[in-house]
């Protein structure tokens, strides 16, 4: 189905994302969306993905994670999948300590050995960190950054479900 409406709209696509729940599918979609990018729909269209379940295999994931322009982490998934990630890739990677603290923050951490891991050279992999605000990884350039949460008055925010969305 995706293949079909890929061909039937191809010339009006700027950006796609997709929200990684099953796999292969996702791998799948964004292989046909690839594979049209260099003619039907353009070089300049964007791949984004969403990576929110916990229970995704990273292991399963590296050959969709290298697809896209832009990749979206949760928490809980980078917490969750830490000591596979880390563990079998940090030693690919800066040392602790040895770019200051921003690389000791562990989403940082994180991102780079999941980076390391699946060879990923042409993509922004962000990771929203709640309260504490937003990390990412320019995986072309190695560059880290980070944006603290904005501070609002709990008494003025009226509905927070979906600010994630937002991001």
């Amino acid at each position: 189905h995706f293949e079909a409406v890929l061909g039937r709209a191809a010339e009006h696509i700027c950006w796609c994302h997709l929200e990684c729940r099953v796999m292969p599918t996702a791998l799948h979609m964004a292989q046909a969306f690839v594979s049209r990018r260099s003619d039907a729909i353009g070089a300049r269209a964007r791949l984004s993905l969403e990576v929110e379940k916990p229970a995704m295999r990273p292991a399963e994931l590296l050959p969709l994670l290298v697809l896209c322009d832009a990749v979206f982490f949760s928490r809980e998934f980078l917490e969750q999948n830490a000591s596979e990630v880390l563990h079998a890739n940090e030693a690919r990677c800066a040392p602790a300590g040895a770019c200051g603290v921003l690389e000791e923050a562990f989403a940082i951490r994180g991102l780079r050995a999941l980076s390391s891991w699946a060879g990923a050279t042409a993509g922004l992999w962000l990771c929203a960190w709640g309260a504490h605000g937003a990390y990412a990884l320019d995986t072309k350039q190695g560059e880290a950054y980070y944006e603290p949460a904005v501070k609002h008055d709990a008494r003025r925010v009226i509905d927070s479900v979906g600010a994630g969305d937002t991001f």
